[in-house]
Formats: structure tokens, sequence, C-alpha cells
């Protein structure tokens, strides 16, 4: 799939979560935190990374619960004093709300 046609669904679903509080709660029943590390892992595109960014930062908004929290923080990691890519995106991610 192309990087633009991924960077619209994921705009779509921003735009979704942030309509309403149902759209977000069902989002983070759905387990979405996993799926975005995981899709992280294998992204090569920057602005496809920022949009999955952003996801994270809309499911923390309303709440964060303490797996999803040890998650966040186990991709916080360095690689020989460096920071593996996209690491320091997870610093633009809102203040937790535990």
């Amino acid at each position: 799939m192309s990087s633009s046609l991924q960077a619209e669904i994921l705009s779509v679903l921003i735009g979704i979560m942030r309509k309403s509080e149902r759209n977000l709660l069902a989002s983070i029943d759905a387990k979405i935190y996993h799926k975005v590390f995981e899709l992280l892992n294998d992204i090569d595109d920057d602005v496809v990374a920022d949009l999955l960014v952003d996801i994270l930062t809309v499911l923390t908004s309303l709440s964060i619960n303490v797996n999803e929290l040890k998650l966040l923080l186990r991709y916080l990691k360095t690689e020989n004093q460096i920071w593996v890519r996209f690491d320091c995106l997870f610093f633009f991610v809102r203040s937790f709300s535990i």
C-alpha cells in the first residue's frame, strides 16, 4: 500500500477517534496501542510514523493503563547510546493521565 494511501487512512482514523469519546473508547477497547507499535516497527515513511504517533497522542488524551504505559516505555530505549528510529517522536505524546 502506498504511503499516501496509508496517511489518508490514518488521518481518517484520527478524525473518527477525535469525534467522540465513544469512538475513542472503542479504539482503546480494540487494543490499538499494540497495533500502532507493531506498525511503527515496520514503517519507513516519516509522515506515516508521525500519524501513528498522533494516534498514540489521541489515545493517551483520555486514559492509559499500566500495561500500555509499559509498552510505550519499552520502545524508549537506545542502542549504543543512540535513539532508535522514531523513538524521539514518543516524547511528543501528550503527558500521561494514569
